[in-house]
């Protein structure tokens, strides 16, 4: 388990997905060239779920209209770009 994975755990998330797959036929994008890769932590209780893409988009959803991210979160996700060598 990496480190960011264990942050996340702490805060309550489950890593629930870390995969990639390919786009169809007419999605153009030459940043990721037709294959999306998706890593997807929840957390049950909260009903709340963080995503990192490939194209180093980072999201946080829940049931709300607004989420927010908390400073623990913050360093979860930092750690977890670091990881995937988007930030040293």
């Amino acid at each position: 388990m990496s480190e960011a994975d264990k942050k996340f755990e702490e805060l309550g998330y489950e890593k629930i997905v870390e995969h990639k797959f390919k786009e169809p036929d007419d999605y153009n994008d030459d940043y990721n060239e037709g294959v999306t890769e998706l890593i997807l932590y929840r957390n049950e209780i909260k009903r709340l779920e963080i995503s990192f893409w490939n194209d180093r988009t980072i999201s946080k959803s829940n049931n709300y209209d607004v989420s927010y991210l908390t400073m623990q979160e913050l360093q979860a996700i930092n750690e977890k770009c670091k990881e995937m060598k988007w930030i040293e």
